[in-house]
C-alpha cells in the first residue's frame, strides 16, 4: 500500500477573508478521506487573534494541522515576516514529511522559492494576480515583479491549479513554452450539508422575515470591493422594485456601515442589511428568490469561481450574474434556467425576465442539479485526479 503523502499548502491573506475555513479547509478535509494525502496548512496573516483561533478550531475538528504566522499590516512587518518564512517553512517541512508543497497564488510563491523548496510543487493559481493588480493601478515595477515571480514559480511547479479554461489560455499565451499538460481546472466546491434548499426552512424563514407569498427577495452575499458589483446591485434592485414595489433586498456581509452609507436614501427601506455565521446563510438564501452577483467585468475576473454562485445555487437560488462570465464549466447542464445574464445598462428587459425567472425556477431541481456538480464531494474527486496526476 503506498505511503501517505504530505502536502502544505501556503497562502498569505488579509485578516478580513474567510475562505481558508470555509473553502480550502472542507475540501481538504474531504480529500483526505480518499486516503493517501495528508494537509497541512500555513498562513501568513495580520487576522485579528479572534478569527485566529476560530480558524485553528475549524482546522483541528477536521483534522489538518495549520500553523498561523501572524504580523502587523505594515510594510516593514510584512518584508520582516518574507525574511523569516524561509526558516519557518523549512522547519515545518522537515517536522512534518513534507511530499507535496502547494503556494496559492504568488506571494507563497516567492516564499517557496526564496526557500528553494525542491519538492513537487503545486501552485495554485487561484485568478489572475497579474491582470488583478494591473486592474488596480499597481506600478510598473510591482507588476513585473509579480510576472517574474509568477513566471519562476509556474516554470518550477509540476501542477498548475486554476478554476476556469480561461485562465489557462491566459497563461499559456502569455508564457508560450509552457506544458498544457501541467494545467488542471478545479472547481470551488461548496458543502451540500451546509447550503441545501428546503421548502419548509424556505416558509419558516420568509415567516421570521415578514414576507408575504408574493414579495420578491433578492439578495447579495460577500465583499464591498469595486469588482464585486455591490453598487451595480444597489442599481438593478431599484429598478426592479420600481416596477413590482414591496421587494427587498437583503445583503449579508462582514462591511455592513461601509454597505450602509452606499445605499441611496430611497432604499433604505427596502434593504436590510445582516453579519450572521458562516452556517446561518442558508436559511437567509432558501428565504431569498433570486441571488445577485454582478461580478466587475474585467479581464481577471473571468479567471474566478465566485464561491457565492455555488453557494446561491446549492440553496435551489437563480443567480442574476452579467453578460461577460461565461466560463461557467463548473455547471455541467440546465444553465438557462439557472442564471439570468444581464446585458450592460439593460434596464427593463432584465426586470421583466427577473421576475419570469423568479416565478418560474424550480427550486428544488436547481439544487440537486447543483450538488452534482459543484459540491464539496465533487470538487474533492476533480482535486484528488488533479494531485494523482503529477509527475514526480
Amino acid at each position: 500500500m503506498d505511503k501517505k503523502k504530505n502536502i502544505l499548502f501556503i497562502t498569505w491573506d488579509a485578516g478580513n477573508t474567510s475562505y481558508l475555513e470555509n473553502l480550502y479547509i472542507p475540501l481538504f478535509a474531504e480529500i483526505q478521506k480518499k486516503k493517501g494525502y495528508q494537509f497541512h496548512v500555513i498562513q501568513f496573516t495580520w487576522a485579528e487573534k479572534d478569527v485566529i483561533q476560530l480558524r485553528k478550531e475549524k482546522a483541528q475538528s477536521l483534522g489538518i494541522e495549520l500553523k498561523m504566522v501572524s504580523f502587523t499590516n505594515t510594510i516593514l512587518s510584512k518584508f520582516k515576516i518574507i525574511l523569516k518564512s524561509r526558516h519557518i517553512l523549512k522547519s515545518f517541512i522537515k517536522q512534518n514529511s513534507i511530499n507535496y508543497v502547494m503556494p496559492r497564488s504568488y506571494i507563497p510563491g516567492l516564499i517557496c522559492l526564496c526557500s528553494n523548496i525542491q519538492f513537487p510543487l503545486i501552485y495554485d493559481a487561484d485568478g489572475l494576480a497579474y491582470l488583478e493588480k494591473k486592474e488596480t493601478g499597481k506600478s510598473f515595477l510591482q507588476l513585473q515583479f509579480i510576472r517574474f515571480i509568477e513566471w519562476a514559480i509556474i516554470k518550477k511547479s509540476n501542477l498548475i491549479l486554476t478554476r476556469t479554461e480561461y485562465a489557462i489560455n491566459w497563461y499559456k499565451e502569455q508564457y508560450k513554452s509552457l506544458q498544457h499538460k501541467k494545467f488542471k481546472v478545479v472547481p470551488n466546491g461548496t458543502d451540500a450539508r451546509i447550503f441545501f434548499f428546503s421548502s419548509e426552512l424556505r416558509a419558516g424563514m420568509r415567516k421570521n422575515l415578514g414576507l408575504s407569498e408574493n414579495q420578491s427577495l433578492f439578495i447579495y452575499i460577500g465583499s464591498i470591493g469595486a469588482k464585486y458589483g455591490l453598487n451595480q446591485t444597489l442599481d438593478y434592485f431599484d429598478q426592479f422594485n420600481s416596477c413590482y414595489p414591496g421587494s427587498r433586498l437583503l445583503i449579508l456581509s462582514h462591511f455592513l456601515e461601509e454597505i450602509n452609507n452606499m445605499i441611496p436614501g430611497k432604499l433604505k427601506t427596502h434593504i436590510d442589511l445582516l453579519h450572521v455565521p458562516h452556517n446561518d446563510v442558508n436559511a437567509y438564501l432558501n428565504a431569498a428568490d433570486a441571488g445577485f452577483c454582478l461580478l466587475h467585468p474585467t479581464e481577471s475576473m473571468k479567471a474566478v469561481h465566485p464561491v457565492k454562485i455555488n453557494e446561491y445555487l446549492l440553496a435551489g437560488l437563480p443567480v442574476i450574474t452579467n453578460k461577460f462570465f461565461s466560463d461557467l464549466n463548473f455547471l455541467k447542464t440546465n444553465l438557462n434556467s439557472l442564471i439570468l445574464s444581464i446585458e450592460p445598462n439593460s434596464t427593463t428587459d432584465w426586470v421583466q425576465n427577473a421576475h419570469d425567472l423568479i416565478n418560474n425556477s424550480d427550486r428544488k431541481a436547481i439544487s440537486e442539479d447543483a450538488m452534482k456538480n459543484i459540491s464539496l464531494k465533487c470538487a474533492s474527486n476533480v482535486y484528488f485526479c488533479a494531485l494523482k496526476s503529477i509527475k514526480k
